[in-house]
Formats: structure tokens, sequence, C-alpha cells
């Protein structure tokens, strides 16, 4: 047995046990004392007791017995019970209590005679005798006394444990163990849980009611200014296209005060009638495609991830004519419908080297479609060329009939850095940049007539009638006529990062172009009229904007968020979104899909 004393010694699952005096472990020279987290209760022959702390020493004689307990405080779990409340709901309770049996003789012997039926006690033993003898009373009480919320609610450690010494007072008194407190103590409840989620969510709708309701008032609120402002302005415009039967603005505008006109040409794109509108905001990334709801941009329409056969994505513009989207990929181009998402078609750069970058920019006209490409230069293809993309049927073609084999119209030479972007000047004409060079070519490939901007590289172009416009490396935004050509680019815009974008929108007889302006946002260059004004900001830097005639979106510096401004939004700043957060991955390219605003 004395083998066995350190072992139970040692062991914490062990709360009390007994053993012969004689069989106490023992020194050389002298028995061993009893250890510091014990203490003992030494019963002789006779019928006489002793009480032995910790570090004294048993002094036991053959036949004599000692009962050893722990001094500390133990740990006792409550019985895990599923229990009905008060108010008829089912709680789950969970808990411990801290318990001891104090230095005392008397205490000891009754431990030694009410629970050691054996020569160990242990701690499970321990809980289930106390669960037994009025523990779980105790709780089932306390449970069925309350009502569920308040269990759940509030602090009941002091009330249980007075429960628990009401109820297991006979066991207690008959062990001589003392209950110190409730060390931990929860109530769960499956049914006030679901009550509780319901109210959240029912909280939730109403402060999201009353938030979009303020919100909605302070759109009303700031329309009415709006208007109010624009007031004066409109009562102007109207007695001056009484007195001017052509009723054209630039006939109109001088009415008006400067600072007047500007107001005027800020809020032009609210106040006039929708021609077209936007549908959806496409948004690509390497490896997909999404359509986002203008109105509500946190919304995904709908999402294309495209066959890796023409590498990763790059570039987006929208066909009108086709209701098609020209998704740019590292060699070649995708034709996706806008419509449906639908892929198309796949037209592939035919070159054997490996693309380093991709297509900058696509445009279709009449029935080819021209790309621009930093490494492979600018090429056509005839829709016939056009193969049936996977999952649109084998053998048939989706957009025409077949034709000529893809076309390079310009193979760049090793000095080149960029060919960017492509635009249509009309149905016979097309733009596309070289560095600092724009090049016109007819759609069959002939070169008609290059512009040089001297150590100023080109990042995008657009054209309306006779006149250019181009935004280049540098900041500016400039102006070129064909018909006419000036002697120098006129300057009609200096920012302080590139021009990578030029959204054209025309007003009657005026010419906007929407450009990004870095920290100013976005911002509306009025051809002719010596007139920048500001259309959007943005929390953080513009680098890109595209505009319609009810829209307004624009793509942080790092492309990994996006702002979109509709008309019935009162302010200059629109909702903004984590396009990284929502797709995974920053834009590559975005572009508006638009409609008739009659159909």
């Amino acid at each position: 047995m004395s083998a066995n004393v350190p072992k139970l010694l040692a062991d914490p699952t062990i709360v009390a046990f007994r053993v012969a005096a004689d069989e106490w472990p023992r020194t050389l020279l002298a028995e061993t004392p009893i250890p510091d987290a014990w203490m003992a209760l030494l019963e002789r022959l006779d019928g006489t007791r002793r009480f032995v702390p910790a570090g004294d020493l048993p002094r036991g004689q053959r036949g004599d017995t000692l009962t050893l307990v722990r001094n500390r405080l133990l740990t006792i779990p409550l019985p895990p019970l599923r229990l009905p409340s008060a108010s008829r709901d089912v709680v789950d309770v969970r808990g411990e209590l801290l318990a001891r049996w104090n230095a005392r003789e008397q205490d000891l012997a009754d431990l030694r005679h009410t629970l050691l039926d054996s020569d160990t006690l242990t701690l499970d033993r321990l809980a289930r005798l106390a669960g037994e003898r009025g523990l779980a009373n105790a709780v089932r009480r306390f449970v069925r006394e309350r009502p569920a919320d308040a269990l759940l609610r509030d602090d009941h450690r002091a009330a249980l444990l007075t429960t628990v010494q009401e109820e297991s007072r006979r066991f207690l008194f008959e062990s001589g163990l003392t209950l110190d407190s409730v060390n931990v103590l929860s109530f769960s409840s499956e049914s006030v849980a679901q009550r509780q989620q319901l109210a959240q969510q029912t909280s939730q709708r109403v402060e999201h009611i009353r938030a979009r309701q303020m919100v909605e008032q302070a759109a009303i609120a700031a329309a009415q200014r709006r208007l109010e402002d624009m007031g004066g302005l409109l009562t102007k415009l109207r007695a001056a296209a009484d007195q001017n039967s052509g009723g054209q603005w630039r006939e109109l505008l001088p009415a008006l005060a400067p600072a007047e006109r500007g107001r005027l040409l800020e809020s032009l794109w609210r106040i006039t009638p929708d021609r077209r509108v936007c549908s959806a905001v496409a948004v690509v990334t390497p490896s997909e495609c999404a359509w986002l709801d203008p109105r509500r941009p946190q919304e995904i329409l709908r999402k294309l991830e495209l066959p890796r056969q023409l590498g990763g994505l790059r570039s987006l513009s929208f066909d009108e004519r086709r209701e098609a989207l020209l998704i740019g990929a590292a060699a070649g181009v995708w034709i996706v419908s806008a419509i449906t998402g639908e892929a198309l078609a796949a037209l592939r750069i035919p070159v054997s080297a490996t693309a380093a970058t991709g297509v900058n920019s696509a445009v279709a006209v009449g029935d080819a479609v021209f790309a621009t490409h930093s490494q492979f230069g600018c090429w056509r293809w005839m829709l016939g060329d056009a193969q049936p993309a996977a999952g649109t049927g084998a053998g048939r073609d989706p957009l025409s009939d077949p034709s000529d084999e893809p076309h390079p119209i310009y193979v760049p030479s090793r000095d080149v850095r960029a060919v960017r972007s492509v635009r249509v000047i009309d149905d016979n004409r097309i733009l596309f940049s070289v560095d600092d060079a724009l090049h016109m070519c007819a759609t069959d490939g002939r070169l008609l007539r290059r512009f040089d901007l001297a150590g100023s590289p080109i990042h995008a172009a657009v054209a309306s009638g006779d006149d250019v416009f181009v935004g280049t490396e540098k900041g500016l935004l400039l102006r070129e006529s064909l018909a006419a050509p000036l002697e120098a680019w006129e300057v009609l815009y200096r920012g302080h990062q590139p021009v990578e974008s030029i959204t054209l929108r025309r007003w009657s007889d005026l010419i906007e172009l929407a450009v990004p302006a870095g920290e100013q946002g976005v911002v509306g260059v009025f051809a002719g009229e010596d007139l920048v004004t500001r259309l959007a900001t943005a929390a953080w830097p513009v680098r890109r904007a595209w505009a319609c005639d009810d829209a307004i979106v624009a793509l942080s510096t790092a492309r990994d968020r996006l702002m979109v401004l509709h008309a019935d939004q009162p302010e200059r700043r629109g909702t903004d979104i984590s396009i990284a957060r929502m797709l995974g991955a920053a834009a590559q390219d975005v572009c508006l899909v638009t409609r008739d605003a009659n159909a």
C-alpha cells in the first residue's frame, strides 16, 4: 500500500483517501510529514482521533487509520441539465461550485464516515453524490422559479448558492463539506436565442428602414435645394429661349453669368432628358466579368468566368449596336452578350510569341473588330472569323458569315512601348495610339494620317465629328481638328495625373468630356466653352471614369474601389464599393452597359 500512497497524493482526481497508519511512507530515520496540499485525520484503535495539519507527522501505530483530505478549494461541476423555466422555455444549465473541508477534526470525521465507503473519494464521485443529495434539485427549483430571459440576462451566482445550501443542508451537515461560492454559471436557451435573433433582425430592419428614410429625406432635401438653386438659372434660360427660337445651349448660355454657367453645366446631365441609360456596370478582373446594378452596385446581377484559352483578362468595352461586351485578353478578344452573359466568340491574335501583356482596347466597326496590344500592335478581325466560344454550339457561328483571316493593321517595332486606345471616327475610319502618336486608318488598314505629340504618350482618345480629343501621360486633355488642322494641339484641361479615360457626352450642341482628375474626382470639360466643372467626388483619388446620360462611375488609383453615382442621387458623391472584396481581385477595366431610355 505504501507504494501507492505517492500516486494517490499526485492524482488530481482524488479528493480524499484512507490508508493504514503503518503503511504511511517513512524515511530511514522518520516518517514522512503530511504534504502541503493535504490534511489528515488519525483514528486510533481505542476510538480516539487527532487532526494532523499539513507539515506535521501522523505518528500512527499499527492498527490506526489515516484519512487524508485535500485542504484546497475543490471544483464541483453542476450536473448538465435541460430544465423548463418559469416562462416555459427550456434552459440548458452549465456551471461549477467551489467547496472545501475546513481544517477541523469533526469535519474530516464526517467525511470519513459519510463518503469514504471505499478507500478513495474521487472528484467525479463527489459531484455525483452532491447532485443526488440536493444539488440537482436545487438547480431545478432555481430554474423553475425564474423566467428564461432573466436567467440569461442577470448574474445569479449568489442566489443559486443560497438555494443550493438550502436544498443540500443535510448532505453538507453529514459530510462536513462547506460550499464557498458558485464560480461559473451560464444559462442558454434555443427558444430565447431564436426570439432574440428575430428581435435583432427586426430591429435591424427597422433601423435600415429608418436609415433609408433618412437618406431619402436627405436626398429629397438636397434635390429641393438643387432645384431652388437652379430655379433662378432656369428662369433666365426660359426668358432667353423665348427670345431665341433656335433653342441651342450655346445661344442660351450668354444670358448667364460665368458662375451661373458653371452651376448649370455641372447639373446639365441631371436636368436634360435621358437618351441612353445605364442598365449595368460591367467590371472585368483577370479571370471573370461581373455585371453590377447601377442603382444598387453592391448587388451582382451576373458573373461570367471565361476559359483561359486567350489568357488573363485586361480590358472591357461595350458595343452598343450588337449589345455585346468586347473583353480584351492576353492573346485576343472575347465577344460576350451584354444581356445574357453568353460567350459568343473568341478572336485570337495569330502569333507564336507568348503574350506578356494584353489587349488594351477593342472596338467594333461595321462587321469588323479592331484591338490594340502593346506587344502585338493593332489587329482587325472580320466577325466571320470568330470561332464559336465553348458552349455556344459546335459548328455554329453566332456572329456572321466567314470572311478573311485576322489582319495586322500595325506591327510595332522594338522601340515602341505602348499601343493603347482604339476608337471609331466613322464607319470608314478608326484612331489608335502608338506611344506619343495617333494613327488614323481606314477600316481596310490603310494609314490615312498620323498625329504626333512629342514627348507626351497618349493614354486615351475619342472622336466626335471632325474633332479628336486625347488624354496624355502628363495629365493633358488636348483637341485637334481633322477638317482644319491646328498649328498645335489645343489644351482643354491640365491635371496632375495621366488622363487614362475620356467619355464624351453630347447635350444638344454642347460636348462634355468626362475625365478622371485624381483627388478632384471626375470633372467635365466643355469643349469650346472654356469651362471645367466637377461632376463627382470620391473618398480616394480617381484613376479612370466613365459616364452616360444617367450615371457616372469612377475607379480608384489602386483599382480596388468603385464609386457609382446615379442621377437619382442628388450629391456629387455616389455609392462607394470595394471591388476587391466583392470579386476577390482588383478591377482591370470597367464599362457601362447602356440601353435606349424609351425601351
